[in-house]
């Protein structure tokens, strides 16, 4: 399963670490950057942000399952 990481603040970084140690394909995603290939998208940003952060990023046409925290 391959897992991307939606902000690199201190929480997604936390999420990171905890995640690696179960999933090795898991990575953070920049600003720009494609979300297409993951099978699962952890929104780790601010609660005000969500919004342009969505509008911002590609997910491709495939489904994904997508969870915020």
């Amino acid at each position: 399963m391959d897992i991307k990481i939606l902000g690199n603040g201190n929480w997604g970084n936390a999420l990171y670490s905890v995640i690696k140690q179960n999933c090795p394909s898991v990575s953070i995603l920049k600003r720009g950057q494609t979300a297409a290939k993951a099978d699962l998208v952890v929104l780790a940003i601010p609660t005000q942000s969500i919004r342009e952060s969505l509008e911002n990023i590609s997910f491709g046409d495939k489904y994904k399952i997508i969870v915020n925290t």
